[in-house]
């Protein structure tokens, strides 16, 4: 399952939507994003859970 309630998950996500400059603007939108990729890596989620909280996007711009 793909925690998209998860603090971590939120900041990755957000993080990886400011580096695309496409910010996510309001929890709503938040919401329908996370809801869609839940959607797209099904049934693989808690894979994608566990990438996220191991890797910070914005780790390997800012070395």
């Amino acid at each position: 399952m793909f925690l998209t309630t998860d603090l971590v998950i939120k900041n990755r996500l957000h993080a990886l939507h400011q580096l695309a400059q496409r910010p996510i603007e309001s929890t709503k939108s938040y919401r329908q994003i996370a809801k869609h990729i839940s959607q797209q890596v099904s049934p693989w989620g808690s894979y994608l859970t566990f990438q996220l909280w191991d890797e910070n996007p914005l780790t390997s711009i800012q070395e």
